[in-house]
């Protein structure tokens, strides 16, 4: 059985940084930790993510300095959020309808993880519902970037 829950293929935990934070530490964060994005806000609450795309859309091909430009300055404001219990296909569609490709997860309103789309996809190949996913998915515009 494949999962259905998001809380089951989230990656849990995820690294919070502070909105006045600097561009260089975030980017550092995200090196060290492994990941693209960052959830910005603190104890447990977001206020904004930011993402390698953030950073070399709005701070490099700006020519703005990451070592004295603020996450603030740069994150993405749109937060889009689903609950741990939620299931696959309601990601699916949240990520279709604003179109992107991850979503801060919560419970009880707090941060407890980020689920991406290759999350998704991973988790239902080979699964009867992979055709309808597969479809919402297909239609974001985070896809339709990553194809160019």
């Amino acid at each position: 059985m494949k999962p259905a829950k998001i809380k089951e293929i989230m990656t849990a935990h995820p690294t919070l940084i502070a909105p006045d934070a600097l561009v260089a530490d975030a980017a550092g964060k995200m090196q060290s930790v492994e990941c693209g994005c960052l959830p910005v806000g603190g104890e447990g609450e977001a206020i904004g993510m930011i993402t390698d795309r953030d950073i070399t859309v709005r701070v490099v091909a700006e020519g703005r300095d990451p070592a004295k430009t603020r996450v603030s300055e740069v994150m993405s404001k749109g937060l889009y959020t689903i609950d741990e219990n939620d299931d696959l296909d309601d990601a699916a569609s949240q990520m279709q309808a604003h179109g992107v490709g991850r979503l801060i997860v919560t419970s009880r309103k707090k941060v407890v993880g980020i689920v991406t789309m290759a999350e998704i996809l991973r988790a239902v190949a080979d699964s009867e519902r992979s055709p309808k996913i597969l479809r919402e998915l297909a239609k974001t515009r985070f896809a339709s970037h990553a194809a160019h």
